[in-house]
């Protein structure tokens, strides 16, 4: 989702923990990229480091520019709907 844009994150499965700050939520969006449907989510704690969402940004656009330098983990998906 854009910064500062409000959405709606759906789980497969209901919550066994509490999460709460900046999530990386992996999974497919509705054509109005509001409604996300969470395959899988990352926490990031930030106990002992701040986490700076500016370089992540920088880091999340140059995997989608150059997928040939990250591979993640197979076969690239090219179906626009899948968001990472």
């Amino acid at each position: 989702m854009e910064k500062g844009k409000n959405g709606t994150i759906e789980l497969m499965e209901p919550l066994d923990e509490e999460i709460s700050g900046i999530m990386e939520v992996s999974g497919r969006v509705n054509t109005h990229g509001n409604h996300h449907v969470c395959v899988s989510y990352v926490q990031f704690k930030e106990d002992d480091h701040p986490f700076h969402l500016g370089l992540y940004n920088e880091t999340v656009k140059n995997m989608h520019e150059f997928p040939q330098f990250f591979p993640l983990g197979g076969a690239q998906s090219h179906d626009p709907g899948i968001v990472t």
